[in-house]
């Protein structure tokens, strides 16, 4: 099946027919070798660290029309399906990479858009911000608005747009769960660590040259969103670097968001609590263990999580990405 997959840019030098040279050209170096790795590994279950003459997978480009800033690439085919590593389009690589590097829009976020916008602000404190599924009732309540036709600022566009991209693409890792099961948490952590600086280096586009980049597939039947970024999305990419192998440690779970997968936890050495994520693909299984741990919470440390840590470039903790809930009593018995 061919797929292709188009990076849109908006905002800035873009909108008047133009991109810097230079970042543009860090685009595409990063996102050329993301492509071929992801590629790689989705035939192998690896990837090389260099990409070379003989190991590249031939993603091509289309001819850009005039005045459009849309890079559409012809992404690469699974050679033999039935022998490849993950028996997938390429998107699901790109959307589970991503979904696990970039943020979903916080409660924080949500407020700071909506409240350039008296009406909706009102709408959210009274009728959401108390409630389940914050995110996806926020998207709900700014499509409609798009409905009826009214205008949205340029800070309300935005995060439609990075709602939209997160709904779509947790709904395809969760519906391609057992897929991407078979990548065990070592691959996952070389995987996301080798991904971060190349999604910086696509991030570099947004300096100067653009406001706002969206990435989306396309085959023959559907159309997916699988990321969005503006500037301060890529600018918090930028300040992280991630763990190239996974860490067990003893934490308490203190939050969990069962929409988004994200909470807070407790780790000892670390001054207040630490954030975690859940990638969409595996809350399906860990969801009722940790609010089980959740239900138990207090300052114990009584539960074992396997996580790649998400540091500073100082090297300073920032967050955790939760791969597995380990069984306490099995591991101290060891």
């Amino acid at each position: 099946m061919a797929e292709e997959i188009d990076f849109t840019f908006a905002g800035a030098l873009a909108d008047r027919h133009a991109l810097d040279f230079y970042e543009a050209g860090r685009f595409q170096y990063g996102a050329a070798r993301l492509m071929v790795k992801l590629d790689q590994f989705r035939q192998n279950g690896r990837f090389s660290s260099r990409v070379t003459y003989d190991n590249n997978t031939r993603t091509l480009l289309r001819t850009q029309q005039d005045g459009s800033f849309i890079i559409s690439t012809i992404a690469p085919a699974l050679i033999a399906a039935r022998d490849a590593f993950i028996e997938a389009l390429i998107s699901l690589m790109w959307s589970y990479v991503v979904d696990r590097i970039v943020k979903p829009a916080s409660s924080d976020n949500l407020r700071e858009a909506l409240q350039t916008q008296r009406s909706l602000i009102e709408t959210y404190n009274s009728d959401i911000a108390d409630r389940a599924e914050q995110n996806r009732r926020t998207y709900d309540l700014l499509d409609d608005r798009i409905a009826r036709g009214d205008r949205l600022t340029e800070e309300n566009r935005e995060l439609y747009e990075r709602l939209l991209a997160e709904g779509q693409r947790r709904a395809y890792l969760e519906g391609y769960a057992d897929v991407v099961r078979r990548i065990t948490p070592d691959q996952e952590a070389r995987l996301t660590s080798m991904a971060s600086p190349l999604l910086k280096d696509m991030g570099i586009a947004l300096r100067r040259s653009a406001t706002t980049l969206k990435i989306a597939a396309n085959d023959d039947f559907n159309s997916r969103q699988v990321a969005f970024l503006n500037r301060q999305m890529a600018n918090e990419i930028d300040t992280l670097r991630v763990d190239d192998q996974t860490t067990l440690i003893l934490v308490a779970i203190i939050q969990y968001n069962t929409e988004t997968g994200w909470g807070k936890l407790r780790v000892r050495g670390h001054q207040g609590l630490l954030s975690f994520n859940v990638p969409s693909d595996r809350k399906g299984r860990l969801q009722a263990d940790l609010l089980n741990a959740m239900d138990r919470r207090g300052n114990h440390l009584d539960t074992y999580v396997e996580c790649q840590f998400v540091r500073s470039l100082q090297g300073i903790l920032q967050r955790a990405i939760v791969l597995s809930v380990r069984d306490l009593d099995d591991l101290e018995g060891l």
